[in-house]
């Protein structure tokens, strides 16, 4: 169950080898590894937010930056973000999804949960 926009959404996955098809397709279903390509999206997406390229020009997240005396940001404040509220809600999850990234230093547990980027 997802909240998009205030809006309850519930998603139901299917492997579509299980499906009954009146006519069959032609060419057999691959399947992708979406979750892969999701945590991918994540870590990539925070690499850029905190990374040299963007931060100089995001007043919004400087400003959090320098709020610290340490430079770390609570994860809290990109799951208000637009496209992290589609992705990933779940602060836990987005911390493992971080911790895998060489760009990027990862503070904490669970809420408390921070990130910065090595270079910014």
């Amino acid at each position: 169950t997802r909240h998009i926009h205030s809006q309850r959404l519930q998603l139901s996955w299917t492997m579509p080898s299980t499906l009954e098809f009146a006519e069959a397709p032609a060419d057999p279903f691959e399947t992708a590894d979406w979750q892969l390509a999701l945590h991918d999206a994540v870590r990539e997406s925070f690499e850029f937010w905190l990374g040299p390229d963007n931060l100089p020009k995001d007043t919004f997240l400087r400003r959090r930056v320098r709020e610290r005396e340490d430079r770390f940001v609570p994860l809290q404040v990109f799951t208000s973000f637009k496209r992290m509220r589609v992705w990933m809600q779940d602060v836990a999850e987005i911390a493992k999804v971080l911790r895998r990234s060489d760009k990027l230093e990862v503070q904490g547990e669970g809420a408390d949960t921070m990130v910065r980027g090595v270079v910014d």
